[in-house]
């Protein structure tokens, strides 16, 4: 009987102590997830906090930073829903770029892509890491006007035109200047409508130099002659157009060599204006010897320069230019001079022109035919020269105002006769205004 009591007190003892290490092994298992998500909430608090001291005016540093809250700072790094990093978090913790500091490496990057900077979304609430958490594009101020022709001129010596548009092209907003929408102007006499007549028109007949010499150039009218004109072109000009002088001109420059045509017209005070007249020069600029032959294409090598009135030749092909564009005024003056090279080539020319007035970025292609005449083409694969082995001529002439305003490039590419494998290519930009 005594042993068995004393077997009882015995379980009772054990059963009280296997209570009290249950009791304690609970405690301690407590305390470590305590611990653990302690140690989590400090990593997440620290790496929040470190993100409001780099960016304090951000409206993502006001996010709630209650961990497994949505939509919270984390979420900036992890995403919508936490978890694994977004492409900014891994920016973050790659070495290369934040290694995991908010750092300007960090600022500059696009993670997501999406255009704007890492910072310059941070500083305006966007998400860095989201794709599709972007900035709006940033605007451009109107500064301009663009208008429609002048009106004939009135009676009261007014004439009048309107605003079709602001300039630069894409902006927003309305300038700040007024628009000049009136102008003083000549009345017309009522009941002329006379045109004056060119009685005589001569220019220079041989010229080595790019100043032609007007020799004669006089002109009658019913009432009385008020402007004289000349041009490169035989576009009529209009009784506004700025080129007007009351005196007959004495000369004008030219661009290129070979024959030219110059083209002269009489208005009067009432805006008739005469048939034009035409007188032509032959220019002939004495070309440097060329004694130096030029390695036909045996790589792909490009170089690129500024636009020049003529060309240069250089036997170093860095330093040659082989397209000229005259000196400016109304006349796009296109010369060409290359060569000679150790055995045949083909030379493509071709002119990128913008779509649209100020806009580079979409261009219209147009390939050089071999009569001197571009046509708009999807690649350059039609050749102007074929099988030459020198090139030195005046092209072609266009006229400034069949162009659109924006910025252009010149090709010539220079290839072995047959084959595009190789070849030499000059890039020469220009701007039409």
């Amino acid at each position: 009987m005594k042993q068995g009591c004393e077997k009882d007190v015995m379980s009772r003892k054990l059963i009280r102590t296997h209570q009290s290490i249950l009791s304690f092994f609970l405690l301690f298992m407590a305390l470590v997830m305590v611990l653990a998500f302690s140690g989590v909430s400090h990593a997440v608090s620290g790496y929040a906090t470190q993100f409001q001291n780099a960016y304090p005016n951000s409206p993502l540093s006001k996010l709630s930073t209650v961990p497994g809250q949505a939509n919270n700072l984390c979420t900036v790094c992890h995403g919508p829903s936490g978890g694994s990093r977004n492409p900014f978090g891994s920016d973050f913790a790659n070495a290369a770029y934040g290694n995991h500091n908010f750092n300007t490496t960090l600022d500059a990057r696009d993670s997501d892509g999406d255009g704007p900077s890492n910072r310059a979304e941070i500083d305006a609430g966007y998400r860095p890491g989201d794709g599709t958490s972007t900035p709006p594009p940033p605007t451009t101020a109107c500064t301009g006007y663009t208008y429609s022709a002048w009106s004939t001129c009135g009676s009261n010596g007014q004439q009048t035109r309107t605003v079709t548009g602001n300039t630069p092209a894409g902006c927003t907003g309305t300038p700040t200047t007024q628009p000049v929408l009136t102008q003083s102007c000549t009345p017309p006499i009522a009941g002329d409508t006379t045109s004056p007549v060119v009685t005589a028109f001569n220019i220079q007949a041989v010229s080595n130099s790019s100043k032609i010499a007007i020799s004669e150039f006089t002109a009658t009218d019913n009432v009385g002659v008020t402007g004289y004109m000349v041009k490169r072109n035989a576009t009529p000009p209009t009784a506004q157009d700025a080129g007007w002088q009351g005196v007959p001109p004495t000369s004008i420059r030219i661009g290129g060599q070979g024959v030219k045509t110059v083209y002269a017209w009489a208005k009067d005070a009432a805006g008739n204006i005469s048939e034009p007249a035409r007188s032509t020069v032959v220019v002939a600029r004495k070309n440097k010897k060329r004694d130096a032959v030029i390695r036909a294409p045996k790589s792909q090598e490009v170089f690129s320069y500024n636009a020049v009135a003529y060309p240069v030749e250089r036997e170093n092909l860095a330093k040659a230019k082989p397209l000229g564009i005259g000196k400016g005024g109304d006349i796009l003056d296109l010369q060409a001079s290359i060569g000679p090279f150790d055995e045949p080539v083909d030379v493509y020319i071709t002119l990128l022109e913008p779509a649209y007035a100020g806009s580079p970025q979409s261009a219209t292609r147009y390939n050089l035919r071999s009569d001197n005449i571009f046509v708009a083409a999807a690649s350059a694969s039609q050749a102007w020269q074929t099988n030459v082995t020198d090139i030195n001529e005046h092209i072609t002439d266009i006229s400034v105002a069949d162009l659109l305003s924006g910025p252009y490039i010149l090709l010539m590419t220079v290839t072995p006769t047959g084959s595009q494998d190789t070849y030499y290519q000059w890039v020469t930009p220009f701007v039409i205004r």
